[in-house]
């Protein structure tokens, strides 16, 4: 785990994976989320990534051959949520969605973390997302290689709330949407899940037949949720575009050259970042295929990772070459030599990023 001082901006949260357990960092009032999630208040989580190497590698093998030409059918299971808590709703009649009285979602500053304060234990083999609550981040959300998402109350008694039997296979991603109602799962099983939140109700299924790598709703102007559209680029070098309620494919953009990897929306959601195994970045107008820049270089590596800073300013990328670099999201969309951040010694293996809510701090593991 590595941490620096970004000083970027001010503002909310961030996310990343992988692991059987992760643990919980006491800090005098850090902040946010991070596979590594900083969250509001007081805490810091972190992933637990021991012996774990050995599945990635197989599931390095599966993915290739999953990713041929060929279409398959994708598997479906039966979804099933189990509620571990003596009752839904407390004595003022709400449910664990509420945020406590107690919490504010406003600025406050930030400091580096100092010590474990807890550590959730649930998933087998492997934990591969972790996302916390939007704004409040009083209930964590985890995926794991077992096809398992669990959702864990952070500020009480830390417990478990509720298990989702969600996916046939591995868990690629998560995402909640702007007001944490719902949220999104995507799968080697090819299935992309829109999820309830309270409920652990599955409300719709989404598939093309093809793996996705990443889905994310479309965030609106003010991030208060109601999103209508997500988007999801995967196994067959597109990124399509999902209208909810129809459940269909509205737009698709082609022109990667190899699986996307990650996607970040910039310009208040008007605009979006795309990056790819063909070693680029392509930035698109959403809802137009044309790509309008595209950031290519015999140097560069494969960025798996990309994730908007929390005053939308700024585009970070975790690249394949141990480095964590930054792009500015603003008018012409280029590399900000200055703020690179060195230091891992993992390369062919992605990293997650964070930043505290106030952007004092990047943190990346």
């Amino acid at each position: 785990l590595r941490i620096s001082s970004s000083r970027f901006s001010r503002s909310s949260s961030s996310f990343f994976n992988l692991s059987a357990a992760f643990c919980l960092l006491s800090t005098s009032r850090f902040s946010s989320s991070l596979c590594l999630r900083m969250y509001s208040s007081s805490f810091f989580l972190i992933f637990n990534n021991e012996k774990i190497s050995d599945e990635d590698e197989s599931i390095r093998k599966q993915q290739e051959s999953l990713s041929s030409d060929k279409e398959a059918d994708p598997e479906q299971i039966q979804e099933q949520t189990t509620f571990h808590l003596p009752s839904f709703r407390d004595y003022q009649n709400r449910t664990y969605i509420t945020p406590p009285s107690y919490l504010r979602a406003t600025e406050h500053t930030c400091y580096v973390p100092k010590k474990v304060i807890h550590t959730y234990k649930g998933h087998k083999n492997g934990t591969t997302n972790i996302q916390l609550f939007p704004k409040y981040g009083h209930i964590l959300l985890s995926s794991g290689i077992d096809g398992t998402i669990k959702i864990w109350d952070v500020y009480n008694e830390r417990r478990l709330i509720r298990t989702i039997n969600a996916h046939k296979q591995f868990i690629r991603g998560i995402n909640f949407s702007g007001d944490g109602k719902q949220f999104l799962s995507c799968s080697y099983d090819r299935f992309i899940k829109l999820w309830d939140t309270e409920t652990g109700v599955c409300i719709s299924r989404f598939s093309n037949k093809r793996i996705p790598y990443c889905a994310q709703f479309h965030t609106l102007e003010n991030n208060t949720g109601g999103e209508k559209e997500f988007l999801v680029g995967g196994s067959d070098r597109k990124i399509s575009q999902w209208d909810i309620s129809s459940n269909k494919i509205v737009q698709t953009y082609e022109d990667h050259l190899g699986a996307v990897n990650s996607i970040a929306y910039i310009d208040q959601g008007r605009r979006f970042v795309s990056s790819s195994d063909d070693k680029s970045l392509r930035i698109w107008e959403y809802g137009i295929s044309v790509v309008i820049k595209l950031i290519s270089d015999p140097s560069m590596w494969s960025v798996p990772v990309l994730k908007t800073s929390v005053d939308g300013k700024y585009v970070l990328g975790q690249s394949m070459d141990n480095n964590v670099y930054v792009w500015n999201a603003k008018e012409r969309f280029g590399q900000e030599k200055s703020k690179t951040y060195r230091g891992h010694l993992v390369s062919g293996y992605a990293c997650g990023l964070a930043q505290s809510p106030d952007g004092e701090f990047l943190a990346s593991g």
